[in-house]
């Protein structure tokens, strides 16, 4: 995989918005097996180890995306204005996880543990509405909710991005290049407070397989999408 991306390669779409209320994405980018790396871990340790690994995925982000909050092991990024592709959004999986990835072989070494850690990814798109409270950003929504309870989800794999209907149905409606969701993928639906949500998902698991040799339509290039009205 090639981590060097750049940031004009990622085609963007603008959907409508506002500074405080508006249509916007939701990412969250979480630390699969990480309770049982606390219980496990001395805390001094513990708390550097995870300093480092949650650097790496804020390191990667290529989106421009912005970070609302971190909690514990999952860091919650968010974006309004320009809705990402599919495309857009799995190279940054990619480019996130590489890293993770990378940053993990090289704690392994310094520390000299084994560490069964992955990363996941949550990816949706809702109605959101931004406020401060002091120097702090808050969200508040349906959809922040909804991202949340994704994270407790059927899927057996520990290293994946999920991507709600929502998310590919606004994208998609847009332009005919759906080659991302239609190949390598897996349908879900999971039922939430009487609500069923459905998602796709790519499972980034198998180790065998290079991440760039993935085959999700992605390297046949980026197309624009049109404005959403």
């Amino acid at each position: 995989m090639n981590n060097k991306i750049t940031k004009h390669r990622l085609q963007l779409c603008p959907i409508r918005q506002n500074s405080v209320d508006g249509n916007g994405l939701i990412l969250i980018a979480d630390i699969s097996g990480f309770t049982k790396f606390v219980q496990e871990t001395d805390a001094l340790v513990g708390s550097k180890i995870t300093q480092m690994l949650l650097s790496s995925i804020v390191d990667s982000n290529i989106l421009n995306l912005k970070v609302n909050e971190i909690e514990g092991d999952a860091i919650f990024f968010y974006k309004y204005g320009n809705l990402p592709s599919i495309c857009s959004i799995l190279k940054q999986y990619e480019v996130m996880l590489g890293n993770f990835n990378n940053k993990l072989h090289k704690i392994r070494t310094q520390f000299k543990t084994q560490l069964d850690l992955s990363l996941k990814v949550i990816v949706h798109v809702g109605k959101m509405t931004q406020f401060s409270i002091g120097k702090f950003n808050k969200l508040y929504g349906t959809s922040v909710i909804e991202a949340h309870r994704l994270l407790k989800n059927p899927i057996p794999s520990k290293s994946y991005v999920l991507l709600t209907d929502e998310l590919i149905k606004t994208v998609i409606h847009h332009t005919n290049d759906d080659d991302c969701v239609q190949t390598n993928a897996k349908m879900l639906s999971e039922k939430y407070d009487k609500k069923s949500m459905e998602f796709t998902y790519y499972d980034y698991q198998d180790q065998n397989t290079p991440v760039s040799h993935l085959k999700h339509g992605c390297n046949k290039g980026f197309k624009p999408l049109t404005h959403i009205q």
